[in-house]
C-alpha cells in the first residue's frame, strides 16, 4: 500500500514540475521579452540606440552619400558623419526606433495583423543636405584665393585655395549637386518591407503571436491545475505531500538559477549592434529567473520546513494520544 502511495505521490510530483515549468516559463518570458516597458529600458541601460545610431544608420547612410560625392579638400567623409549625427540625435533615433517597437509589440499581442508603421525621411533628408551644405560653404570660405591659374579639372581632394574662374557658392553647388542626386534615391518613408519586417519577409516568424496565444492559454491552465495538485498533496499526505511540493518548487528554482546563468555565458555576436541586442535581452530574461529563483527557493524552503513542522507535530500529538490511552486503561 504504502509503494503504491509513493508512486502516486511521485506522479503528482513530476505533474506539478511539469505545470509550474510551464507557468514559469510564461512568466519570464511576459516579463522580459514580452514587457514592451522593460524591453525599452533594458535597451536604454545597454546604450542599444547609441549603437544602432553610430553602427548601423550613420555608416549605411554615410555610405549613401559617399557615393555620391568626390571627398577630398573641402567635403570629407567627417563633414558628413557630423552632419547626419547633428540631424539624427541620439533623442530622435530613439524616438523613432521605439515607434518600430510599438509596432511590433502591437503584432505580438495579436492587435494589429500585421507589423505596421511609417517612419518619415523627407524632412531629415532636406535638412542634412542644408547642414552639409552649409559645413562645406564654411570650409570653402576658408580657402585662401589661389594665386596662380588653377585647371578646372582639378580633383577636389587637390582643392588648397578657391580658383578665382568661380565663387564660393558656386563651387559649394557644384559640389552639392552629385549628393543631392544620390540623397534623393533614398525613400521618404521607412516601413515594414524596408527593413525586412513585412509578412511576406517573415516567413516562419509570422506565426510568433500564435504561439505565444498558445502558451499564454496554456499557462492558464496550467497554474490552477499546479494549485490543485498542491492542494491535494497537502490534503492526502498532510506533511509528506508540502515537503513534496516544496521539494519541487525547490528544484524548479535551482534550475531557474541555473538557466540564469547559462543565457548569460551564451556566446555573442561579434557585430556591434547585434552584440548589444542580444545582450540586452539575455540580460532581461537572466534577471526574470534568478527572481523567480529567489521567489521559488523562498516558498520551497518554507514549504518543506512546514512539512517538517507539521510531521514533527503530528507525531508528537499522535505519541501524547497514545499516552493518555494508556493512562486510562491504567
Amino acid at each position: 500500500m504504502n509503494i503504491w502511495r509513493g508512486i502516486g505521490t511521485g506522479i503528482l510530483a513530476v505533474l506539478l514540475a511539469v505545470f509550474l515549468s510551464v507557468s514559469a516559463l510564461y512568466y519570464v518570458l511576459d516579463h522580459s521579452i514580452l514587457d514592451v516597458k522593460q524591453t525599452k529600458d533594458i535597451l536604454a541601460r545597454s546604450k542599444f540606440y547609441t549603437a544602432l545610431r553610430d553602427d548601423a544608420l550613420l555608416p549605411g547612410a554615410t555610405k549613401r552619400a559617399i557615393e555620391g560625392a568626390t571627398l577630398g579638400g573641402p567635403l570629407t567623409q567627417t563633414d558628413i558623419i557630423d552632419s547626419l549625427r547633428e540631424v539624427f540625435p541620439e533623442q530622435k533615433v530613439t524616438a523613432m526606433t521605439n515607434t518600430v517597437i510599438d509596432a511590433v509589440y502591437q503584432w505580438l499581442n495579436k492587435k494589429s495583423p500585421d507589423i505596421e508603421f511609417s517612419l518619415s525621411l523627407g524632412t531629415e533628408k532636406q535638412r542634412f543636405l542644408n547642414v552639409l551644405e552649409k559645413r562645406l560653404s564654411e570650409n570653402l570660405s576658408k580657402l585662401p584665393i589661389c594665386t596662380t591659374w588653377q585647371s578646372p579639372d582639378m580633383p577636389l581632394s587637390e582643392m588648397t585655395c578657391l580658383p578665382r574662374y568661380t565663387t564660393v557658392a558656386t563651387a559649394t553647388e557644384t559640389i552639392m549637386q552629385p549628393v543631392r542626386e544620390q540623397i534623393s534615391h533614398i525613400d521618404d518613408q521607412i516601413t515594414p518591407e524596408a527593413v525586412g519586417l513585412s509578412s511576406e519577409t517573415l516567413g516562419g516568424a509570422r506565426n510568433i503571436p500564435d504561439y505565444i496565444s498558445y502558451l499564454w492559454t496554456l499557462n492558464l491552465i496550467t497554474l490552477p491545475l499546479a494549485g490543485l495538485v498542491t492542494l491535494y498533496l497537502i490534503l492526502k499526505r498532510r506533511g509528506i505531500g508540502l515537503i513534496t511540493a516544496g521539494s519541487v518548487v525547490l528544484v524548479l528554482a535551482i534550475g531557474c538559477l541555473v538557466a540564469s546563468q547559462l543565457i548569460l555565458s551564451l556566446p555573442l555576436p561579434t557585430e556591434p549592434l547585434a552584440r548589444s541586442l542580444i545582450s540586452s535581452e539575455t540580460t532581461l530574461v537572466s534577471q526574470q529567473f534568478r527572481l523567480l529563483a529567489l521567489f521559488g527557493g523562498i516558498s520551497g524552503i518554507l514549504m518543506i520546513a512546514g512539512g517538517i513542522v507539521w510531521i514533527v507535530m503530528a507525531r508528537k500529538r499522535a505519541q501524547e494520544d497514545h499516552f493518555t490511552d494508556e493512562s486510562r486503561e491504567e
